[in-house]
């Protein structure tokens, strides 16, 4: 774990970031047709959450301000930088993001230096666990303030970040651990009243809950472990970052094996992990994934189509994603890359229709778009191509062909599909577009009240874990072409 200091000085300045707002400019533009298109494609209520949940991060994000302060330690005058979580008295800065003055020379909080690189790598850098600090942005630092050194001294125990937490006992069972925009928009409307506990970095989202002062925070995963030992039959929700979804899962089968625990996608980021959460499954582990696109009826109907048939089948997936800018958390090196992030759901969705052994991929990439094409063993081609370039209006739009025999099924981002059956066509339509969501969530909601096998498999667990894991190495490595050089034990 990494140090983390506290202080309560009010002696800092702020440091405006140009690139961040230029983003928020970009992805709030042309908010009223955005909002009338989710009306009319996803219906009034969830649309209603969606905008409550951006009001939300509106308000969270722009409290997160780049401070420079000043505070003492000892004879030692000390200069913390770095990006806020929240609005508090207390500031929060990792243990080298923290540097000492010179002796001897004049500096002002007015006189720090810093260029648009070095404020973009900074914004980028929250004070978290998950977030690693690169080496070089200390670095930076110091090399644009030369009056500014390393901290090299002892930190006491009163100037250690100790993580927050409010205690409120109760009986539910349900624990939520990240409560950002997933969990607001799909997650909390089957659970809302019997939240027993949140966990989130940011304690303000919290507030948002109506309950709040009915259930327990915890900034620190790992302080909520005893309370999910202690309930019977507990529930778990783990939408956090990625690179923390299987250290939770695992520190909760180890807390309490009794539990079920949906882990958004992806569940893990390493294959190692994923073998490893295979073997808690065997012990015992109940765990379900958060790939929703299984639960659409449509692609639930191609699956049964293509189970009866034997020959090779070709599908070709083309996505639109959002854009994102690249101090996104989803750039940070143990997130994976965006294939681990967002191309992970058709990664899955190939698998889950054709449950079949991969034999080999090939990769092309153009910045962040790609073309990925997987090779089955039964003959079988998909191709999926992913990017941001394009119309944003709609958010997240999939165009999906399947072909097989004499059939060939068209999807036009789940709300047309058209089937071309030997000389028959058949158009199916929907008022609301369908992403499996609540489907995946009523299920889940069942199991938790049953004893149901979970939907996601272990062989699920072990192919969609191995291909993305190869696709993401791929595309930061450059490599164009790999053959599958493992086999399903």
């Amino acid at each position: 774990m990494a140090k983390y200091i506290r202080t309560d000085s009010r002696d800092f300045i702020e440091l405006p970031f140009t690139g961040y707002t230029d983003y928020i400019g970009m992805k709030y533009e042309n908010k009223i047709r955005k909002a009338l298109f989710f009306l009319f494609s996803e219906g009034f209520t969830q649309s209603l959450r969606k905008h409550s949940s951006i009001q939300i991060e509106k308000q969270s994000t722009a409290e997160q301000k780049i401070i420079v302060c000043e505070f003492f330690l000892d004879d030692y005058r000390l200069i913390g930088i770095g990006r806020q979580l929240y609005r508090d008295k207390l500031k929060k800065f990792h243990s080298r993001m923290v540097f000492r003055v010179k002796p001897g020379v004049q500096f002002r909080l007015a006189d720090f230096t810093s260029n648009e690189k070095t404020i973009t790598k900074i914004f980028g850098y929250l004070p978290l666990d998950e977030c690693p600090l690169s080496t070089k942005i200390p670095d930076m630092i110091i090399s644009q303030n030369p009056n500014l050194a390393p901290l090299n001294v002892k930190v006491p125990d009163n100037l250690v970040w100790k993580p927050k937490k409010i205690i409120n006992e109760n009986s539910k069972k349900v624990f939520i651990y990240g409560f950002g925009a997933y969990s607001r928009v799909y997650s909390l409307k089957y659970f809302r009243d019997n939240i027993n506990s949140i966990i989130d970095y940011n304690k303000n989202v919290v507030t948002v809950y109506k309950n709040s002062k009915n259930v327990s925070y915890f900034e620190d995963f790992r302080d909520s472990l005893p309370y999910y030992k202690a309930i019977q039959n507990p529930i778990a929700i783990i939408s956090t970052y990625h690179s923390s979804h299987f250290k939770i899962a695992k520190a909760l089968f180890y807390a309490n094996p009794d539990g079920k625990v949906f882990i958004e996608k992806p569940i893990v980021v390493e294959f190692d992990h994923a073998l490893e959460l295979i073997k808690l499954k065997k012990k015992g582990f109940w765990c379900e994934a958060g790939y929703n696109r299984r639960y659409i009826d449509w692609n639930r109907e191609i699956k049964n189509v293509l189970k009866e048939v034997k020959e090779p089948k070709i599908i070709n997936i083309s996505v639109k994603e959002l854009q994102i800018p690249h101090f996104h958390w989803y750039f940070w090196p143990n997130q994976g890359t965006r294939i681990t992030g967002n191309v992970s759901h058709w990664i899955d969705l190939a698998y889950y229709l054709l449950k079949c052994k991969p034999l080999e991929m090939t990769l092309l990439n153009s910045s962040d778009s790609i073309s990925l094409s997987i090779h089955f063993e039964d003959g079988s081609i998909v191709n999926i191509t992913a990017s941001d370039i394009g119309n944003s209006l709609r958010g997240v739009q999939e165009r999906i062909e399947v072909r097989v025999g004499d059939k060939t099924i068209f999807i036009d981002d789940y709300r047309k599909m058209t089937i071309y059956d030997n000389g028959k066509t058949v158009v199916k339509r929907k008022v609301l577009r369908d992403k499996g969501h609540d489907k995946m969530y009523k299920k889940f909601l069942v199991a938790t009240k049953t004893d149901s096998r979970s939907q996601y498999e272990e062989d699920d667990i072990f192919w969609v874990s191995y291909l993305i894991e190869k696709a993401s190495r791929m595309l930061v490595n450059k490599q164009r072409h790999i053959k599958v050089d493992v086999d399903y034990p």
